[in-house]
């Protein structure tokens, strides 16, 4: 086992000979003049944050026999421009490689299950992430911040998109909602700017506080008729939605759920909603038609001259 040593500091090159099966936990910590490092084929096990830092490392070519990347194990590698993941890797930890500000594709081989909280954040130049199809949880924020990602498929048999996911991925324009999904979490696409389409998939029940706020591209929503909530701000600042249809069987819209669309010219509330929210509307100054459930009651704050019509 490589344990955390002092006169690491200055290291420039790791060549690790073979034999060795485990780094320990922060064992190259914060060596910032590491440049290359050589794992031998032994490698089972590198620990938390053992290269955690390195600003100078640029390649991580990682040995078949790993099947865990712990949590923060390569975050903050300013340099880091590739890795080359194991087929044995089943898990990507907690901040696993946040940070790493060139690393500009994260091809993740399948077996993968899980990819943990902020395991990509802020990778400014990640312009390509492929998901397998083993995978079924992804952490919040994994990939926020990721402002050159364009493309997300996301696989099949994944059920919940995590809080902020994609959070402020600003040039995200495609998303492929996986069949089995059935919840989206609070920001999980807050501020994907060039995000101009979001077809959610039949089985979808919960979309979470500002999921899609400020997605100013976003011109068409297909809202599936198995959903039954829509949260706080889900859909604030979305400029560019004209139009929006409420599924039936939806029961609540939270508030300023669509505030400040200003595209949005008509509005459709189903039988089955017994809440919309307070200022649900506020700032949709071009909606023009809103129809409602002739039995509808309940308060709502609208734009001046909207018409409402009843059904």
């Amino acid at each position: 086992m490589y344990h955390k040593n002092d006169s690491f500091g200055e290291l420039e090159e790791l060549l690790l000979p073979e034999g060795i099966e485990e780094i320990d936990d922060e064992a190259f910590l914060d060596c910032k003049n590491l440049r290359r490092a050589v794992f031998p084929s032994t490698l089972r096990r590198i620990g938390e944050r053992a290269f955690s830092g390195c600003a100078r490392l640029e390649e991580a070519i990682l040995p078949e026999g790993i099947e865990a990347l712990p949590d923060g194990v390569f975050e903050k590698c300013a340099s880091l421009r590739r890795v080359v993941f194991p087929p044995a890797l089943r898990e990507i930890g907690s901040c696993a490689f946040a940070g790493c500000r060139v690393l500009e594709e994260a091809l993740l081989p399948e077996g993968v299950v899980s990819v943990g909280t902020g395991a990509f954040a802020d990778c400014n130049s990640l312009e390509r992430a492929v998901l397998p199809r083993s995978l079924r949880f992804v952490g919040a924020g994994a990939f926020s911040g990721c402002v050159k990602l364009e493309e997300a498929a996301l696989p099949e048999g994944l059920a919940a998109i995590a809080e902020q996911l994609f959070y402020a991925c600003w040039s995200l324009k495609r998303v492929r909602f996986p069949s089995t999904l059935r919840t989206i979490g609070d920001g999980a696409f807050g501020l994907c700017w060039m995000l101009e389409r979001a077809d959610l998939p039949e089985g979808l029940t919960a979309i979470g506080a500002g999921a899609f706020s400020g997605c100013e591209q976003l011109a068409r929503l297909g809202l599936p008729s198995t959903l039954r909530e829509v949260g706080n701000r889900a859909f604030c600042d979305c400029f560019s939605l004209a139009e929006l249809t409420l599924p039936e069987g939806l029961e609540t819209v939270g508030d300023e759920a669509f505030k400040n669309c200003r595209a949005l010219r008509r509005a459709v509330i189903p039988t089955t909603a017994s809440r919309v929210g307070e200022d649900a509307f506020a700032g949709c100054g071009n909606l023009s038609e809103l129809e409602l459930p002739y039995e509808w009651t309940a308060p709502l704050t609208l734009p001046q001259g909207c018409r409402i019509l009843y059904y």
